[in-house]
């Protein structure tokens, strides 16, 4: 059965497009943070919501949604793991497009979050640094088929031996959208922004990866097969990426699939793809088509109804 909830999503204006839909039907039940809010209170209104998300998490049940208000902030001390199918954790607020829900951890060598539910959602919150990994990503991503968009990721001097994502081999057709990678250290370089281990079918849009000042040591896209550990990636779809300030984009030779690049600064290193179109395919299209770089693992094929021929080779548009 399922519910009609607010009129524009979960009553917001700005935030997570969950927050923000015209109208919003869902399954599961909509419970509201805040960190003037109660533990003590329902959490099903706006105007009297939980204090945590951490309470919220031991509260809730499969498919439920959690909403953290505008200018959330807490700090995580102890490892929270994301276990019920369907979860979703979104937030609202935006300032200059970048989310203003706040998340930091205090935890060394432990994930603020694990994500091991299947289509377990997160939208629109920033993950703050200061924790110190070095065995395990801020947050770490098992179960299948998650979805992560429009967050922020500060990558500082705490990542200089792991990653602020993580996703494993368990975590198949992972879904990452409109999300930054940036790097907020000036002296320590993090290892990594987003690090790969064996999934297959993960998709990539409109994500950016900035190396700041001092860059990423690894790799701000780092796929363990690329130095030949682990079976890395089956295929990875990008497209309409942002590598910034040299941030690198690497992946082993054994995946299928291809990255679309829409700006590029300083001298990120690009590897575990065959062929690169420096122009795209065309200058207007579907955004892969139009990025301003394009890599692949094979060749394109091209096709045109009205003037190709299936006796051509098809191998460029006027071959088609």
């Amino acid at each position: 059965m399922t519910h009609r909830l607010y009129a524009n999503g979960t009553g917001g204006v700005l935030g997570d497009e969950l927050c923000t839909e015209t109208e919003l039907y869902m399954s599961g039940v909509m419970y509201f943070v805040h960190h003037t809010g109660d533990n003590a209170n329902l959490g099903t209104s706006r105007q009297k919501p939980w204090a945590t998300l951490v309470y919220a998490l031991a509260h809730v049940a499969a498919n439920d949604m959690i909403v953290l208000l505008d200018a959330h902030a807490e700090t995580i001390a102890a490892s929270q793991t994301l276990s019920l199918d369907g979860l979703k954790v979104v937030a609202e607020g935006s300032n200059n497009g970048d989310p203003t829900v706040e998340l930091t951890s205090s935890l060394s060598d432990q994930s603020m979050f694990i994500v091991s539910g299947t289509n377990v959602a997160l939208g629109n919150i920033k993950f703050m640094g200061g924790s110190t990994q070095t065995t395990v990503a801020r947050v770490a991503v098992t179960g299948a088929r998650s979805m992560i968009r429009d967050c922020y990721f500060e990558c500082d001097a705490g990542l200089a031996n792991n990653a602020a994502l993580s996703w494993s081999i368990f975590g198949s057709g992972a879904r990452l959208f409109n999300t930054k990678f940036v790097v907020t250290s000036t002296t320590v370089q993090p290892k990594y922004g987003l690090l790969s281990n064996g999934l297959s079918n993960a998709e990539m849009e409109a994500c950016t990866f900035d190396g700041g000042d001092v860059g990423f040591s690894a790799g701000g896209y780092y796929d363990f097969s690329f130095t030949g550990v682990g079976s890395g990636p089956q295929s990875i779809r990008c497209q309409q990426m942002r590598l910034l300030n040299g941030a690198q984009f690497l992946v082993g030779t054994g995946m299928s699939g291809y990255l679309g690049i829409s700006e590029k600064t300083g001298s990120p290193a690009i590897a575990g793809f065959a062929v690169r179109l420096p122009n795209g395919f065309r200058q207007t299209g579907d955004a892969l088509l139009a990025d301003s770089e394009v890599y692949l693992t094979t060749p394109p094929l091209y096709v045109h109804y009205g003037t190709g021929d299936d006796a051509n080779g098809g191998t460029d548009e006027l071959n088609t």
